[in-house]
């Protein structure tokens, strides 16, 4: 029996592992589906999403298999690691690497193996593999097949550690003095989380190039509503700024005064395209209702947005991203948004 061997990157590969947040977490649905759709589709009794730690293969979905783990001395996904490379053994038997493998000799009787690496930060955690105690071909079409279901499987991955670190950074914000970073008129965070929880947060995805999206919000002719009406008015019109904001926001993205009528919108790791479908609907939620302040004053408010995102930018540079972005919705005449992104 070969044993598969230690890629050179092990270190940055286990590392990668556990920031996915995949071993931590339990029996996952999503995951469970991907199994049982792979295995009706190829028409194998077995498939598994195994996640390969430093001493064994973990089982993070099956369909056929008992037992949550195997030595990964024996493992065929190691291989799959080890290759860096999709594997197809169509007989086992028949295998230099494989045929006295205890798995093979024994149960579950592995005759045919198909592995395809499962990707993230642009490291291999394991594999979307098929089992079947019978031989088989396994077509080129197979294998897109196949292919197309582990990129299922990785945007199911990104996901998932998406929420885990949402929930540590809300967990970690909680734990903070709330009531000191809080701005006492609207609520909304103060520019005091900049520097620790958001900027940490920003230098963490920074250092495995993983983007990090803000959005700049100018509340547009601020200024005249405070002259005209009176800072009372331009008070309740912030406060209801605000809570239309947080109403349409995801329950883990930040609002944060910067001061004045300017806000910031820091939304994690949320992708560009989300990130514009969402200041769309902020605009429709902001501007088309106005504040009202009593029976008789009613007052019209529109928004500018700037949307900066980068995989490269720590957070001051990012925020200047978004306020050049800013610039532009203002150049084109307010009431909508921008978008400037600087990945590599």
């Amino acid at each position: 029996m070969l044993a598969p061997v230690v890629p050179s990157n092990e270190p940055e590969r286990l590392a990668s592992l556990e920031r996915s947040g995949l071993l931590k977490s339990g029996e996952d649905p999503r995951f469970t589906r991907i199994v049982s759709l792979a295995a009706k589709m190829f028409k194998v009794p077995t498939a598994l999403i195994s996640l390969v730690t430093e001493k064994e293969q973990r089982f993070k979905a099956k369909e056929g298999m008992s037992g949550n783990a195997t030595p990964r001395s024996t493992s065929f996904c190691g291989h799959v690691v080890a290759r860096a490379a999709p594997m197809v053994v169509e007989d086992a038997t028949q295998d230099a690497r494989f045929f006295d493998n205890p798995l093979v000799t024994g149960p579950p009787d592995i005759r045919f193996y198909a592995g395809h690496p499962i990707y993230f930060e642009g490291q291999i955690l394991g594999t979307l593999c098929l089992i079947s105690p019978q031989t088989r071909r396994f077509s080129e079409e197979d294998a897109e097949t196949l292919a197309s279901l582990a990129s299922w499987v990785e945007n199911e991955v990104r996901l998932n550690a998406i929420t885990q670190e949402r929930n540590q950074l809300s967990g970690e914000l909680e734990v903070a003095h709330r009531q000191a970073m809080t701005d006492h008129l609207t609520g909304a965070w103060t520019r005091r989380i900049l520097p620790t929880q958001v900027a940490s947060d920003v230098s963490r995805r920074t250092a495995v190039h993983q983007a990090s999206t803000a959005v700049a919000v100018d509340l547009d002719c601020f200024k005249g509503i405070n002259d005209e009406l009176g800072h009372d008015v331009g008070d309740a019109v912030l406060v209801e700024l605000v809570a239309r904001l947080g109403h349409n926001l995801r329950s883990n993205d930040l609002v944060i005064r910067l001061g004045g009528d300017e806000f910031l919108l820091y939304l994690g790791s949320c992708p560009l395209e989300e990130a514009e479908k969402l200041a769309a609907r902020l605009l429709d939620a902001i501007c088309l209702q106005p504040v009202v302040i009593n029976d008789e004053l009613s007052v019209p408010i529109s928004i500018s947005l700037g949307i900066g995102s980068s995989n490269q930018l720590e957070l001051d540079a990012l925020i200047a991203l978004a306020d050049d972005a800013l610039y532009d919705s203002k150049r084109k005449g307010r009431r909508c948004y921008s978008s400037r992104q600087l990945y590599r």
